[in-house]
């Protein structure tokens, strides 16, 4: 993969179980800033996601608008 100008080149993985009980300790562990979209992923949503990754039609909505906010 090609890093533009404004690309991270830092990636990590995280299984389901690791996002429950490791994320909230790593994140203040990072060298570097988190990109402002996936700031408000997390905050907002990935838990939700990854709770419902099995099943995501059961959370899926094409109609609702939601407005993240940080």
């Amino acid at each position: 993969m090609e890093n533009g100008a404004n690309t991270k080149s830092t990636m990590y993985y995280f299984y389901k179980q690791m996002l429950k009980t490791e994320l909230d300790e790593f994140i203040p562990t990072l060298n570097a800033p988190l990109t402002p979209w996936f700031q408000l992923i997390l905050k907002h949503r990935l838990r939700h996601w990854w709770e419902h990754l099995n099943n995501l039609d059961e959370i899926k909505d094409h109609e609702k608008i939601v407005h993240l906010k940080f």
